[in-house]
């Protein structure tokens, strides 16, 4: 029956509690934790490897004007929509390649249970990557990356873009405010 598949599919909260209970006690509803908490570090990797790009991009347009003779070097420091673009591009797929791998370890952690042959378990993250490297090869690691890095990349390029074009128009708009009040207090 369509209902009966529905119902199964479709598991509430405490349906699916009690399944992760049953399955491995206190101890089911902390697999792959450990990997999830070394997950945290992508985002700081992304931001520090989009700092390191941008600065490249800005010293690099500093050296340009030098050599064309430019007094002050430092202005117009503020990247492209393009710059900001391909900066967060890269930085997102670097914090993504090294994170990847954590990523399936956690899943694979996450999806083990009872029923699974007990050959095929992981006994924690360690054991988890050691076995994948040893019984799948290095390249285990990263099956699947280009789907995913083509996700998270995309996503992270428009988002820096949108902060990057959002703190621009925050700064003008600021600016407008502050030389308004400057102007009606000499009034």
């Amino acid at each position: 029956d369509d209902e009966d598949d529905e119902g199964e599919s479709m598991k509430g909260f405490l349906a699916t509690a009690r399944e992760v209970w049953n399955d491995g006690g206190a101890a089911g509803f902390w697999q792959g934790v450990v990997p999830s908490l070394v997950m945290v570090s992508n985002p700081a990797m992304q931001y520090a490897l989009y700092e390191t790009v941008a600065d490249g991009y800005r010293r690099a347009r500093r050296k340009r004007r030098l050599t064309r003779g430019a007094v002050d070097t430092n202005a117009n420091e503020e990247l492209s929509a393009w710059e900001v673009f391909a900066a967060a591009s890269l930085a997102k797929l670097g914090a993504t390649v090294v994170t990847y791998p954590i990523l399936l370890v956690k899943s694979r952690l996450q999806s083990q249970s009872k029923g699974t042959d007990a050959s095929l378990r992981y006994d924690g993250a360690i054991d988890a990557l050691q076995r994948i490297a040893k019984e799948e090869g290095l390249s285990a690691f990263y099956r699947g990356f280009g789907t995913k890095a083509t996700q998270t990349v995309f996503a992270a390029a428009l988002m820096f873009a949108a902060k990057e074009e959002i703190a621009k128009a925050v700064h003008v708009a600021y600016a407008k405010m502050a030389a308004k009040r400057a102007a009606a207090a000499l009034r």
